[in-house]
């Protein structure tokens, strides 16, 4: 990986950090600030690395983008993602006894101050529990992004 790349993925954690990303996630313009300092060639390693996705000339960080942009920045296997996944999970497991095993879980309703929608969205859409867990996590219920399928072997070891 490039300094470049690097550099990038540092802005784009930062740019991510209250927007969702992935396929309901916020675009940019790479001619907008601070973006418009990126070369050609480095937008092209990312897009080659699947760190981003093309839109109509415009970038969306994708779920394995945000979770590399977390390596860069240290915060993938750190002591508060961690914890906060964890709280995820239980919430997850919570929700899921107030229904039937197949009903979608909003994830609205799973938001609070502490754990904003955004970021759930993003753990959601980049596999965050799979990944750092070692735990079977969701998916999507449908292409709203707003749902999510709890399976009945959430949570087992991976």
């Amino acid at each position: 990986m490039s300094n470049d790349e690097v550099r990038v993925l540092r802005i784009l954690a930062e740019y991510y950090k209250t927007r969702r990303i992935g396929g309901c996630g916020d675009v940019l313009y790479r001619g907008d600030a601070p973006f418009n300092e990126i070369s050609a060639d480095t937008w092209k390693e990312l897009l080659d690395d699947r760190y981003i996705a093309e839109v109509y000339e415009r970038y969306g960080l994708t779920g394995a983008g945000w979770r590399r942009a977390l390596q860069v920045i240290g915060k993938l296997y750190d002591g508060e993602t961690i914890d906060g996944l964890h709280k995820l999970c239980a919430k997850i497991i919570e929700a899921r006894k107030d229904g039937r095993l197949e009903d979608p879980v909003s994830i609205d309703a799973l938001a609070d101050e502490d754990m904003p929608v955004e970021w759930i969205s993003n753990v959601i859409e980049s596999g965050l529990i799979e990944e750092c867990l070692r735990q079977r996590g969701v998916s999507w219920a449908d292409g709203t992004y707003q749902d999510i399928i709890v399976p009945s072997d959430f949570g087992r070891r991976l």
